[in-house]
C-alpha cells in the first residue's frame, strides 16, 4: 500500500508544482495569487488519519491528487472548477487541537465552484440525482462508494454562484446530504431560497449517524432512496412555519432528519 502511494506521488510530483507556477504566468500583476504548489508524498500521519480515521482509500488519495503541507502538518486537497483547473488549496488539519479544521488559500472564494464537480458523472446526475454534501472529504467518500453524483458546498450554505453550476449539470433531482445538526438544517434553509426552481429532496439518516461519511455504501444507498421532498421534509422541523424558520432547533434532539 505505502509503495502505491509513493509511485501516484511521484508520477503526480510534476504536475502538481507545475500547476501553481502556471496560474502565477497567466495573473496580472493587481491579481491574488494563491501558491498551488505542495508536497504529493503524504507522511505517515497523514495517511494514518485519511485510511484509518476518514475511510480514504489509497486509490481515492491518488485519484484527487491529495497531498501534504509540510510547514502545517496537514492534508492538502486540491480545490478544482468544473473544468478540472486547481483554483485553490485546501489544508485540512489532522491533528485535534488544530484549528481551524480547514484552511484555504487565498485569491479565489471556495463559494465559487462545487468540489467535485469535475469528476463527477453526468449520466447519473441526468438520469436520477446530483447529491449534495458539506465537505470535501464527505465527497470522496461518497465517490468513493460508487456515487459519482456527489458534489460539495465547501460549507454549509449554497452560495449563488455555486446554484449557478447546479443549473449548468441538470440534475433529475437534488438531494441535500448535509450533517444531521443545526447549521445542516440552516444549509437546507439556504439551497432552499438559491435553488428555488429545482425538486429538492433530504436525505434521510439511519439512527446514531449524523455525518454522511459515517455512513456505509449500503446505508447512504438507502439515505438517498428514503429522501424526503423539500416541503414534506419542513413541515415535519421545528420551528417551521409557511414564511420560513420562525426558530431555529436548538438542539440535535430537535433535528429528525431520518
Amino acid at each position: 500500500f505505502k509503495t502505491a502511494l509513493t509511485r501516484s506521488a511521484k508520477q503526480r510530483d510534476t504536475t502538481v508544482r507545475a500547476k501553481g507556477k502556471a496560474r502565477k504566468r497567466d495573473s496580472g500583476p493587481d491579481v491574488v495569487v494563491p501558491d498551488l504548489g505542495y508536497a504529493p508524498f503524504i507522511p505517515q500521519a497523514g495517511i494514518e488519519y485519511l485510511t484509518g480515521v476518514r475511510g480514504i482509500s489509497g486509490d481515492s488519495i491518488a485519484t484527487w491528487d491529495l497531498g501534504w503541507d509540510a510547514e502545517r502538518g496537514r492534508i492538502v486537497i486540491p480545490g478544482k472548477d468544473l473544468d478540472g483547473v486547481t483554483r485553490f488549496l485546501i489544508r485540512r488539519a489532522v491533528r485535534e487541537n488544530d484549528h481551524p479544521k480547514y484552511l484555504y488559500s487565498e485569491g479565489f472564494p471556495k463559494t465559487s465552484l462545487l468540489f467535485g464537480a469535475c469528476q463527477t458523472d453526468l449520466g447519473m446526475i441526468r438520469s436520477s440525482e446530483l447529491i449534495v454534501v458539506e465537505g470535501s472529504l464527505d465527497t470522496i467518500r461518497l465517490h468513493q462508494h460508487g456515487f459519482a453524483n456527489t458534489v460539495g458546498t465547501l460549507g454549509t450554505g449554497i452560495s449563488e454562484r455555486q446554484g449557478g453550476i447546479v443549473a449548468r449539470l441538470r440534475p433529475k433531482r437534488i438531494v441535500l446530504f448535509f450533517d444531521r445538526d443545526i447549521a445542516g438544517i440552516q444549509g437546507i434553509e439556504i439551497a432552499r431560497r438559491v435553488l428555488r426552481k429545482a425538486p429538492l429532496y433530504i436525505a434521510r439518516y439511519p439512527k446514531a449517524k449524523h455525518d454522511p461519511a459515517e455512513l456505509s455504501r449500503e446505508e447512504v444507498a438507502r439515505a438517498v432512496d428514503r429522501a424526503l421532498p423539500m416541503l414534506k421534509f419542513l413541515k415535519h422541523l421545528p420551528g417551521f412555519g409557511t414564511s420560513g424558520f420562525n426558530r431555529s432547533p436548538t438542539s440535535r434532539k430537535e433535528i429528525r432528519v431520518g
